[in-house]
C-alpha cells in the first residue's frame, strides 16, 4: 500500500508491506525507481492485507484462525 493520507503527513508516499513469514508491517521509502526499508515493526502475527483507511488510518489484518483487523493511528 503506498500511503497517501493525512494522519501520518511524514509517510506521505511511503509503502508499507505486510510481512507473513517475518510477522511484521514494513514501512520502505520510495524515491525514483529506487525503494529502502525505513522501519519494522513486529507485529507478532502473519500480516496478510495492510490498507488506508478514508480517515487515513492504517488498516491490518492479521493471517490464520482468531485474525483481527488493527487500526493503526498516531499517538497522542
Amino acid at each position: 500500500m503506498i500511503y497517501s493520507g493525512k494522519l501520518f503527513p511524514e509517510w506521505k508516499g511511503n509503502g508499507f508491506i505486510g510481512a507473513l513469514s517475518g510477522q511484521a508491517l514494513i514501512r520502505v521509502t520510495l524515491s525514483g525507481d529506487k525503494a529502502e526499508k525505513a522501519q519494522r515493526w513486529d507485529m507478532g502475527k502473519r500480516i496478510r492485507w495492510v490498507g488506508e483507511g478514508p480517515d487515513g488510518a492504517i488498516y491490518l489484518l492479521e493471517d490464520g484462525n482468531g485474525a483481527r483487523l488493527l487500526k493503526l493511528t498516531p499517538e497522542r
